[in-house]
């Protein structure tokens, strides 16, 4: 009996779906569009099948474990799962860096083969949002220059540990982390060589920073908050309770560091309106001037310091710096630990 047009594409489809799948799964690894000839195969099924919600639902099972199973196979990079989300270490820039992604957010990246194939070693070199000519340097480099010296750093956030290669020798820093899984691959996994090799004397405290940093040591001569990245925002770090709190662990002429890049979201009003609340001078700079491909992996940042007097941010309040004082709108509300919306953030973001 012959079969009609629609029933052969099907049987055709059947027949080559497996050795396809079979292919892509074998090739996952090695090929970068193997998991989208996989993905396509699975689709054609479902769009042939939709009627059937049997071979469906199995289509979309083959689907996950193949992604999965292409997870396991591919040694460029790596999960790590902790209660905090799935962490990925992967290679990239053709394997001449390593990054830490949380989701789909960076979180540092290290140089591990120099452009003429050898393998990078030494002090490494921040990169991504933590470069030294970017917002978070230029804020480290002006508290030191106040102080001739940082006499004590507090880092809430560590990411791959970039930030500690902006310290010196002797200059003492802490790191407030809230998932131990991350304290893990920037310290002692071998992954990473910022900590090791710039900070090894660094101190370590775990849990919410709201809670451990009002334990920790104050006089601190900058506080970076590096913790606004990601899709989920610890909106409790960015209320006027907790700028209040880093004030109280703040040298009298120390400055306040906070990078608050962002996909979604500008905070860089509710900084300022916090700012504004207490009396504080606020500046920021946005750092976008920078090619996708940038061959030391620097990216785009916007970053905001903070201090009770704009004298004490030295240079950075210095005209042509290129960092901007900001100014509050006295209409919004500032974040508290009883108040807070992102509604005006998202506007923010949407109107730039």
């Amino acid at each position: 009996m012959a079969l009609s047009k629609p029933a052969r594409i099907k049987l055709a489809l059947g027949a080559c779906a497996p050795p396809a799948a079979a292919f892509a799964l074998s090739q996952g690894a090695r090929i970068e569009w193997a998991p989208t000839l996989l993905a396509g195969v699975i689709a054609a099924l479902v769009l042939f099948h939709w009627r059937d919600a049997g071979r469906v639902a199995v289509a979309a099972l083959s689907a996950t474990l193949g992604i999965m199973l292409m997870e396991k196979l591919d040694p460029r990079y790596e999960t790590f799962r902790s209660f905090f989300g799935v962490h990925r270490v992967e290679a990239a820039r053709g394997g001449a860096f390593r990054t830490l992604a949380h989701g789909t957010t960076l979180h540092g990246a290290i140089r591990i083969r120099n452009p003429d194939g050898s393998v990078a070693s030494g002090r490494p070199v921040p990169t991504t949002y933590y470069a030294m000519k970017g917002p978070l340097g230029e804020a480290v480099s002006a508290a030191r220059a106040a102080h001739g010296s940082i006499g004590q750093a507090a880092f809430i956030g560590l990411g791959a540990g970039a930030l500690a290669c902006h310290m010196r020798a002797g200059e003492p820093v802490t790191f407030f982390e809230i998932d131990p899984l991350v304290i893990h691959l920037a310290r002692d996994s071998g992954k990473f060589r910022f900590l090791s090799d710039c900070a090894p004397q660094a101190r370590f405290v775990t849990g919410d920073a709201r809670l451990t940093l009002a334990r920790g040591p104050a006089a601190n001569d900058i506080i970076v908050v590096d913790a606004f990245s990601s899709d989920a925002i610890p909106v409790h770090l960015l209320t006027r309770e907790a700028f209040q709190l880093y004030l109280s662990k703040l040298a009298p002429e120390g400055l306040i560091a906070l990078h608050i890049s962002n996909n979604t979201m500008e905070f860089s009003g509710i900084v300022a309106r916090i700012a504004a609340d207490l009396g504080l001078a606020a500046y920021m700079r946005r750092d976008e001037a920078v090619a996708p491909d940038d061959a030391d992996f620097r990216t785009p940042s916007l970053a905001a310091v903070i201090a009770r007097d704009a004298k004490h941010l030295g240079a950075l309040a210095a005209q042509g710096s290129g960092w901007t004082r900001l100014e509050a709108n006295r209409a919004n509300w500032p974040w508290t630990d009883d108040y807070s919306t992102i509604l005006p953030a998202l506007l923010a973001k949407h109107r730039r």
